[in-house]
């Protein structure tokens, strides 16, 4: 999604970005087609939350957890435990960078520091180049991002509650 359909990081993309992005990549098919199976509710935008609901919730979640735990993404990954784990060696001690974390390296350290567990998702939808790591600007991308109200709402237990004695009668 972030390179290849949203590299402009609008959070949305039209038919003709579609149109331009299938033309690069020479895909041959109806892309008038594909546009009206994509836009089911027919407003001319298609957004992450549409092509992949899962990736888009968990990414929402932890958008959601790192604004309330640090502020935003940029500072948990400014946050003195992120920067002291980026020091430590990686890989076994094969490689080292204070720029860039190796995605396995990053969610023993969530898990470690903020106790926080999240599915391999999570970490596969940062890494914007597919390459096992992370760096402060796909933190950054994930702050620019504007999810869908809906997709990190927590659920309210009391209309819950209500609702679902409605729907029991």
């Amino acid at each position: 999604w972030r390179m290849k359909l949203d590299p402009e990081n609008r959070s949305t993309m039209d038919e003709q970005s579609l149109r331009r992005y299938c033309s690069k990549a020479a895909v041959q098919l109806d892309v008038s087609a594909l546009w009206q199976a994509l836009d089911a509710d027919k407003d001319g935008q298609l957004r992450l939350e549409v092509l992949n609901p899962e990736a888009a919730e968990v990414l929402a979640q932890f958008r959601q957890w790192a604004s309330d735990m640090a502020g935003s993404c940029a500072q948990l990954w400014d946050s003195p435990e992120l920067v002291e784990a980026r020091k430590e060696p990686q890989r076994n001690g094969r490689w080292r960078s204070e720029k860039k974390m190796l995605l396995n390296h990053l969610a023993q350290v969530l898990k470690q520091h903020f106790a926080r567990s999240a599915p391999p998702l999570l970490y596969n939808s940062l890494d914007a180049y597919g390459c096992g790591f992370v760096s402060r600007e796909d933190f950054v991308w994930l702050d620019r991002w504007q999810p869908c109200d809906w997709i990190a709402a927590t659920a309210d237990a009391e209309e819950w509650a209500i609702l679902k004695a409605l729907l029991i009668r």
